[in-house]
């Protein structure tokens, strides 16, 4: 279950500029995500036994190994997995940062084998609990969790508040309340290399402004680009579209979110 890259990503730590008003950047303001407007579904993700008995995870373009034997073993960045199988349709993942259980993964095969529901809970670092489900179709594969899967179905049960602050003569402050994360951007496509209780090491961010409107964002790791995406505030100063896809893979995204307070584009 993904939601949205830089999101999944996990941001960090507050901090903010003045210099610029929300007049003259229709980007600040306070964004919560609408399920209904987005955008997740078409994105593959494929399970693959190998010959060692491990198995190999693929997805966004990114692989690991793991064995499914209840054990710590390395996931993607600097995220432990632990995988163990519930019974012959149920397997069951944790990913975790240090000692910390980021989230719980239920994976249940139907009787017929054609389709997968994911259950993905967890806590947010400010304590509020999620539960997202998404349903994937086989595309290859018979039996069990072997094969490749496609999302046909998300459910988001608590969609995401992004807040947005002027920071510098011509840049923003993103900033997620729930996971007590944030991140600094200068729209000139300097790196910034976020900080926060989740943040996965060697993660970075940039941001180019495309227009009055519209900035182009691109997250990497270790210096290798994953994600690139853009954000466009609506002319009405009501929305904004983050679209994009993962680096190397034709599986686009679009997540809308909804202005909170009452700032508007100064054209109104």
């Amino acid at each position: 279950m993904k939601r949205t890259s830089w999101i999944c990503a996990i941001l960090c730590a507050l901090a903010a500029g003045t210099q610029l008003s929300a007049a003259e950047n229709p980007f600040v303001g306070t964004w919560k995500l609408n399920p209904e407007k987005s955008k997740f579904t078409g994105n593959t993700i494929s399970y693959e036994q190998l010959s060692s008995g491990e198995w190999k995870s693929t997805a966004a373009g990114m692989s690991y190994t793991f064995r499914m034997d209840g054990k710590e073993h390395q996931g993607l960045f600097d995220r432990k997995v632990v995988w163990n199988q519930a019974n012959e349709r149920t397997w069951e993942s944790t990913v975790k940062a240090g000692d910390k259980t980021l989230v719980v993964q239920r994976f249940e095969i139907s009787p017929d084998n054609k389709t997968m529901k994911v259950t993905s809970r967890g806590t947010t670092p400010s304590g509020e609990k999620f539960e997202d489900v998404s349903t994937y179709s086989r595309q290859l594969g018979s039996t069990g969790l072997a094969g490749n899967w496609k999302s046909d179905k998300v459910q988001i049960s608590s969609p995401t508040v992004v807040e947005i602050k002027p920071h510098g003569p011509d840049g923003i402050t993103m900033m997620l309340p729930a996971y007590k994360a944030s991140v600094d951007l200068s729209f000139d496509g300097t790196e910034t290399k976020p900080e926060g209780p989740t943040v996965p090491a060697g993660l970075t961010f940039s941001a180019k402004k495309l227009d009055a409107h519209t900035f182009e964002f691109t997250e990497k790791h270790d210096g290798k680009p994953i994600y690139k995406m853009t954000f466009k505030v609506s002319e009405d100063g009501k929305t904004i579209t983050e679209s994009g896809k993962p680096v190397g893979v034709d599986e686009p995204f679009m997540a809308v979110y909804d202005r909170q307070d009452k700032t508007t584009h100064p054209t109104e």
